[in-house]
């Protein structure tokens, strides 16, 4: 009780020293910049995510700004996306909702087979993001704020229905560049620098997201970059050198805002957060990158495809500190508007807690969300390859997660606080705790009428003979020409 007492007071006092910072400069709205990478695994920097775990960061790649905007904030050893894949997670960045409860867990409408298989895929449902209260909306309608957005999309809305004064449209992947700009990593960094610099002129609050297409393939770098890393040793988890390249790239864009922040004199009054849509895809013939010790990768909810890095710094955030409890990407939305002033403004559907209270803490609160559990759902396929799907979930509750992957038996148990590759089984262990865990995942995914997939009694094809069948059925059938496609269009109308 008396600990409980102490820590409710220094939060309080906390709180009182981060809204004076905030209001540093003559009571000023803080400035918000949110970097999004895209692709980007928990260990793919060189700023360690967790403090005891040396793994926890590369022991190839160099970023040394990411390190530089890690050690001024705080870091959150358990940072999840709110799916194992990139429009999902943004979409529920924006809402402010999980994809199950946004009924937007996959790229489209959803992938994967709809016949022969024994569970067939999902097929997602999502209210258009113009219906929907999102957050650059609410900054820019009652809390005075310009808003931006560059770079990646990947959503069917244009950023200016949901709230962007400022944006570059609806862009999905982009292969990039060249050896000049790749990934149009400094093409989307001097857009932000441009709008930063406009208001500030302007004496306006702002809200900029720079969503970057780096890390997501095709692996794309600076020539120097990429020679540099020929020369360098490689490590033992790392080794890829084109896309050490690309990760150090994107670091010298986010050394561009973190330096333009401090010479317009502003990082006294903004935030900046480092975070990703979706864990890193994993390797595979040495493509793409290792998320060890993490299991798996992108699109799955197992640790590697859900687990990235999460970093902030701003008025009122501890230097050098850090957070073990889990965050996730939607949290982001109660947060923005409650630095913003406007935290009645957020509508009772969002999912996500404020992280002011847990960072004015020294990451000693906790994160206080409507549910005390986070579901990770994606009820989809992804056949084939180094990042083969199935349709899955996940709960987690504290340390423990449940994995369901629909084709299994039954769900298992994992404790991430001594197991976090998720190797060791402990249902038989736990198997109350297990059964509970599975009976709340259940409720939880049928009261938000989540997208799910179906038993299909007929099945006689597993996946991997499914995906022999289909290519046989688009040699038969191919698919038109993008070009015929564009002219049947034009035709019918």
């Amino acid at each position: 009780m008396k600990e409980t007492l102490e820590l409710n007071i220094l939060v309080l006092l906390m709180l009182i020293v981060a809204g004076m910072a905030g209001s540093a400069q003559a009571g000023a709205k803080p400035n918000i910049v949110l970097i999004y990478a895209d692709d980007f695994g928990w260990n793919g920097t060189s700023a360690q995510m967790h403090p005891d775990r040396a793994d926890s960061k590369s022991d190839y790649y160099e970023t040394p700004n990411i390190e530089r905007l890690a050690e001024g904030g705080m870091r959150f050893s358990r940072g999840y996306s709110p799916g194992p894949n990139c429009s999902p997670s943004r979409h529920a960045l924006l809402s402010g909702m999980g994809p199950a409860k946004n009924r937007k867990c996959d790229i489209g409408v959803g992938r994967g087979p709809t016949e022969h298989v024994k569970w067939l895929a999902a097929r997602n449902s999502p209210d258009p993001l113009a219906e929907v209260v999102t957050f650059p909306g609410l900054l820019r309608d009652h809390a005075g704020y310009a808003t931006a957005h560059f770079g990646k999309w990947h959503l069917p809305d244009d950023p200016g229905v949901v709230g962007y004064d400022e944006h570059d449209g609806s862009r999905g992947n982009a292969g990039g560049g060249g050896d000049k700009d790749p990934k149009y990593i400094f093409e989307v960094t001097g857009s932000g620098i441009a709008f930063m610099k406009k208001q500030v002129k302007a004496g306006k609050p702002f809200y900029l997201q720079l969503s970057h297409f780096a890390t997501h393939l095709p692996i794309q770098y600076r020539n120097a970059t990429l020679a540099k890393y020929q020369k360098m040793d490689k490590g033992s988890r790392h080794t890829n050198p084109e896309y050490a390249a690309m990760t150090a790239d994107l670091d010298v864009g986010v050394g561009m805002i973190l330096d333009e922040i401090d010479r317009l004199g502003i990082a006294g009054n903004t935030y900046v957060v480092y975070t990703a849509d979706n864990g890193a895809l994993r390797g595979e013939n040495d493509i793409s990158t290792s998320n060890d010790p993490l299991n798996f990768g992108k699109p799955q909810v197992w640790e590697g495809g859900i687990r990235v890095p999460f970093i902030v710094r701003g008025p009122g955030v501890k230097a050098n500190s850090w957070c073990h409890y889990p965050v996730v990407g939607y949290d982001l939305y109660p947060t923005f508007c409650q630095w913003a002033g406007i935290p009645s403004r957020v509508p009772d559907c969002v999912e996500g807690g404020s992280l002011v209270a847990t960072l004015a803490s020294g990451g000693k609160a906790n994160i206080k969300r409507k549910n005390p559990f986070l579901v990770f759902h994606f009820p989809n396929y992804v056949l084939g390859g180094g990042k083969g799907a199935r349709p899955q979930s996940a709960i987690m509750t504290g340390d423990m997660k449940l994995m369901k992957v629909y084709e299994w038996d039954r769900p298992k148990l994992f404790d991430l606080s001594n197991d976090i590759g998720e190797r060791n089984d402990i249902w038989e262990k736990m198997p109350e705790r297990a059964r509970q865990m599975h009976a709340t995942l259940e409720e939880y995914l049928q009261e938000v009428d989540a997208p799910m997939p179906k038993y299909n009694p007929d099945w006689d094809m597993t996946p991997e003979e499914w995906t022999a069948w289909s290519k046989t059925q688009k040699q038969e059938n191919p698919r038109p020409k993008k070009a015929a496609r564009k002219a049947q269009k034009k035709s019918n109308k």
